[in-house]
């Protein structure tokens, strides 16, 4: 058998372009299908992060808020949630790293621009003034409102690194919101700006906050959101220890089964109704319908790397059943004709996916590291907010399927037409040469 090897590394060396060009088509098929699936595991995880951010890893509601939650409703509350989170923190082996309260009602926004109004050392004539010449022009806008936690808020929903203009909260209980570039918009504030918020519950009521920050979520709909601290909440709409929802965060998505098993072994969601990210409304069919689609444009990038490396070998062997022809009428047995186009297929898939693997591994830790830019119009009006840098996952199960792919489809390709081939008579090869 060592002289067949010989002789596939004597015909390598000899045809050095279709070698050179073999070997290419094996590497560019390796490097498609990883840079391929790093950019498509990339997407799904920055999905799926945002799902779970949004969610929580596991959620805790009332059992009738679902139903009427389009209204979003006060009276299907959490009550005395912060004992609750105590607990849940505390729970045995579920690795809970914190428990996000959620406060979530409508309100009437109110600004008042003063710009409108005439000061009095140039008032002739004060029967001609209008209201807003006299009071400043009244800005009405119906947003949705939400309490958090800032100090959790920050950590988990990334607030803060949303912000195109001013600042963070400043604290805990201060009277201070932040609030969409949508909703600033519409109302014309900037940071700095004071604002009334007024809402109803068992009766109308009101509080003053100033605006600290305006973000941008790249999202229409949540760019109309306010945020502001959950105890200003409580006191706005006259709720004491209550709140919507709680989101319990452990320390990946991917362990959400055992946190939800541990929350219902200890009973803490007994009366709530608890759900896993995957598991809420919209959700669960947008992540089943997204992991399909992912699944086709993979299948589609290997089909197409498939098909071009497919053809590369079978020419490579079919353009060469003179040589064939030729080491059959030398008493070469077919069996053994056949080992030396499989040993120089062996080699070729071996070099390419060396080489191949190496350009994958450089073009994955380019998406890895930079990504690519998502003008902020693309994701708008997307349900969620997306990032607008959408950022590789290079994973192990990218590199086997690669290499996996390109080794396979190497020897595959030169193995039907190496037997076709030496099947046939030596003489008929050789003309056919």
């Amino acid at each position: 058998m060592g002289y067949l090897w010989k002789y596939a590394l004597r015909n390598l060396a000899r045809q050095r372009t279709r070698t050179a060009l073999t070997v290419l088509a094996v590497a560019l098929g390796v490097g498609l299908v990883m840079v391929g699936g790093t950019f498509l595991d990339g997407i799904g995880e920055d999905m799926i992060a945002q799902f779970a951010r949004t969610t929580g890893h596991v959620r805790l509601r009332h059992p009738d808020y679902e139903k009427e939650s389009r209204f979003n409703p006060l009276e299907f509350n959490i009550q005395g949630y912060r004992a609750l989170r105590e607990k849940l923190v505390a729970l045995p082996d579920a690795r809970v790293k914190a428990v996000l309260p959620r406060l979530t009602f409508r309100a009437m926004v109110q600004y008042t621009d003063e710009s409108t109004i005439v000061p009095a050392d140039k008032v002739e004539d004060e029967s001609k003034l209008t209201d807003e010449q006299i009071f400043g022009r009244k800005v009405l806008e119906f947003a949705p409102g939400l309490g958090v936690d800032p100090a959790l808020e920050q950590s988990y929903d990334r607030l803060d690194q949303k912000l195109i203009d001013g600042r963070y909260f400043s604290g805990q209980d201060v009277h201070e919101v932040l609030i969409g570039k949508e909703l600033a918009r519409r109302l014309g504030v900037k940071p700095g700006h004071e604002l009334q918020l007024v809402s109803y519950r068992k009766g109308v009521s009101d509080t003053g906050v100033k605006v600290a920050g305006i973000f941008d979520s790249g999202n229409r709909y949540q760019n109309r959101l306010c945020y502001l601290p959950i105890g200003v909440a409580e006191d706005l709409l006259d709720l004491k220890d209550e709140t919507t929802e709680l989101l319990v965060f452990t320390d990946s998505y991917k362990a959400s089964p055992a946190l939800f098993q541990a929350i219902q072994k200890a009973g803490l969601a007994s009366n709530l109704e608890a759900k896993q990210w995957d598991q809420i409304g919209i959700f669960k069919t947008i992540v089943r319908v997204f992991a399909f689609i992912m699944a086709l444009i993979m299948g589609a990038i290997i089909t197409v790397a498939a098909v071009g490396l497919l053809n590369t070998m079978l020419m490579t062997v079919l353009e060469r059943q003179r040589e064939i022809g030729l080491l059959l009428a030398l008493g070469i047995a077919r069996r053994r004709v056949v080992t030396a186009f499989m040993s120089e297929a062996l080699l070729i898939a071996i070099i390419g996916c060396v080489v191949g693997l190496a350009g994958g591994l450089l073009g994955s830790w380019y998406f890895v590291e930079v990504g690519i830019s998502v003008p902020p119009d693309a994701t708008k009006n997307f349900i969620i907010a997306m990032p607008n840098t959408i950022k590789g996952v290079l994973t192990w199960s990218s590199v086997a399927w690669s290499v996996g792919t390109g080794f396979s489809i190497a020897i595959l390709g030169a193995l039907w037409p190496s037997f076709r081939a030496s099947g046939v008579q030596p003489l008929d090869a050789m003309r056919r040469g």
